[in-house]
């Protein structure tokens, strides 16, 4: 096993001397008299643990601490501070600078091994920690930008069908307009109603695009908007699906609750909770289909509640629903990252959701702090 890097900063020479003799059977060793010479090596070698004197010319230890603070390489290496001062103001203002420890001189050689052995093996664990740490989070990136793929494929298929009706009424509107023209019986009062219903349907078109646009180009501003109105554009991005599948939501928000998050991240929790339902409705054969969705708030909390009537979570996977590989619908080709993504969303703004069983149905809490 290849031997840990120390470097030991103190500008008098004999302790340099003394603490490389105690260290130098387990550890290598580099010495620096000053900060000029620390940061230099510090930029041309690997180091695992770094002591510090505090009282230095030029610059002294904490300053010294504080420079090796915001390189970005080195903000996670462990230090510990070697110095006579034993007054509680400059200890805790060690620790306040970030210090692992604290050793007060003279050194003693057994009580210094130790205390560096036992900073070197929990930074190795904070590293490790670290790492799984990042692959969680690339796990979950590349799960989250699946889900938005599917979403997006689901979308697109949205789109289609909430336009056709539109265009079709359009369509006819025009042909109306060419019919009457052409035998003369085209009044001013009628081709302002045609022409009216074509604006109105025009606008529904620019409205709904403007929705699906949104979707598929998200931003990841952290912006103030209101429960009420980013529900109201969720279900006009599944309106069609909603009709298709004979649906029936009851909105029961109002303007007064105020969520702070990304708003497309937000919408992409309860498209999934209506994707869910919809799949549960027709899997559990329901035909009077109804969702709810409320809201309430308390001095910390924005409660939103999501509530169908599709049967249930079974209860053998109740408590595990939020695992990345637990799906209410195993058999039927559920993956379960829908829920999974959900949580992990709610949790990246110190929220939560809750799932249990109410009245034959499910019933979700989103929990966001105000």
């Amino acid at each position: 096993m290849s031997k840990s890097t120390v470097l030991v900063v103190d500008d008098d020479s004999t302790n340099l001397n003394i603490i490389s003799n105690i260290l130098t059977d387990k550890y290598h060793v580099k010495v620096a008299s000053n900060a000029i010479t620390a940061l230099k090596i510090l930029e041309n070698f690997t180091v695992d643990i770094i002591l510090l004197d505090v009282v230095m010319p030029n610059v002294n230890g904490y300053e010294l601490a504080k420079q090796i603070k915001k390189i970005e390489k080195l903000k996670h290496k462990p230090f510990i501070f070697l110095t006579s001062k034993t007054d509680e103001e400059s200890i805790s203002f060690a620790f306040d600078l970030g210090a692992s420890d604290y050793i007060t001189k003279p050194v003693k050689p057994k009580e210094l091994l130790h205390r560096v052995s036992l900073h070197l093996k929990m930074n190795k664990l904070q590293y490790k920690l670290i790492n799984k740490i990042n692959v969680i989070n690339e796990k979950n990136s590349l799960i989250l930008k699946q889900e938005r793929l599917s979403a997006i494929a689901e979308m697109l298929d949205a789109v289609a069908h909430q336009w056709i009706q539109p265009i079709s009424v359009m369509t006819l509107q025009a042909e109306i307009i060419n019919m009457e023209f052409k035998q003369g019986i085209l009044t001013h009062d009628e081709a302002d109603k045609i022409l009216a219903e074509i604006r109105n349907q025009s606008n529904h078109l620019v409205k709904t695009l403007q929705e699906f646009r949104g979707f598929f180009r998200p931003t990841d501003d952290i912006v103030a908007f209101k429960a009420n109105d980013m529900i109201k554009r969720v279900l006009t991005l599944v309106q069609v699906e909603l009709i298709k599948e004979n649906i029936k939501v009851i909105n029961n928000l109002d303007d007064s609750l105020i969520l702070n998050a990304n708003i497309y991240e937000i919408k992409h929790i309860f498209i999934n909770f209506i994707n869910n339902s919809k799949f549960a409705f027709n899997d559990n054969d329901i035909e009077d289909k109804k969702i709810n969705i409320s809201g309430y708030e308390d001095n910390k909390n924005i409660y939103i509640c999501y509530e169908d009537n599709a049967g249930g979570i079974k209860e053998t996977i109740l408590k595990d629903i939020f695992k990345s590989n637990v799906s209410g619908r195993e058999n039927l080709g559920g993956t379960g990252t829908g829920l999974y993504m959900s949580k992990v969303i709610a949790e990246k703004y110190n929220g939560d959701i809750i799932a249990e069983n109410k009245n034959d149905g499910a019933f979700f809490t989103l929990i966001l702090p105000k």
